[in-house]
């Protein structure tokens, strides 16, 4: 004989932090940074590598690595683990290092008149 328990709210809390946690895989999917207020750092970003950064700015992987190493003037921000380069993806410091080497178009078109 098969005997059903009720599962009442234990069920609707699994349901629950069952749904947060598809929405955080989600939102590290698309590279959106999440925003946990309950969290002791604040925003958290995405942590990525060389390649998938290249993939997203498509460039090759050689020059996000050149740009990296201690010989470049004006690296792009990044955290070192011993060999290993990581990117915060959606971080200020990234976004501000990519605004600032930005050419403008309509700029660059007036200077070759």
């Amino acid at each position: 004989m098969v005997r059903f328990v009720p599962l009442g709210d234990a069920f609707l809390q699994l349901q629950t932090e069952w749904d947060e946690r598809k929405t955080v895989r989600r939102e590290r999917q698309e590279g959106e940074q999440i925003d946990r207020s309950d969290s002791p750092t604040g925003t958290h970003y995405e942590i990525i590598d060389c390649v998938e950064l290249a993939r997203r700015w498509v460039l090759p992987a050689s020059w996000v690595r050149d740009h990296v190493r201690s010989r470049t003037t004006d690296s792009i921000p990044h955290i070192r683990f011993g060999r290993y380069v990581r990117f915060r993806w959606g971080s200020p410091e990234l976004e501000g290092w990519l605004a600032e080497h930005m050419v403008n178009s309509s700029a660059s078109a007036s200077r070759k008149r």
